[in-house]
């Protein structure tokens, strides 16, 4: 996972969420979260590209976020997540 950084605060409106290729994956499923068990999602979408621009969140809130390759066997392991005050 490459931005935004682990325990980061970012002030800007627009935020992206970036994460490095896996040769191995077709697409990936990016889940973001206020809650670090990820029992509820505010956004759970599946991209083939390795940038996801989110919708505004509401500012001075943690959120935790992860990202698991998919290809034709299935979906891989979520990498640990991570958390960013946006």
């Amino acid at each position: 996972m490459v931005y935004p950084e682990n325990n980061s605060k970012i002030l800007v409106p627009v935020q992206k969420l970036a994460w490095s290729k896996n040769i191995f994956s077709s697409s990936y499923r990016v889940q973001v979260s206020t809650d670090s068990t990820f029992q509820s999602t505010v956004i759970n979408s599946v991209l083939t590209d390795t940038i996801l621009n989110t919708p505004q969140l509401n500012p001075f809130v943690t959120y935790y976020w992860r990202v698991a390759g998919i290809n034709r066997g299935g979906q891989g392991y979520w990498a640990r997540h991570l958390n960013s005050e946006l």
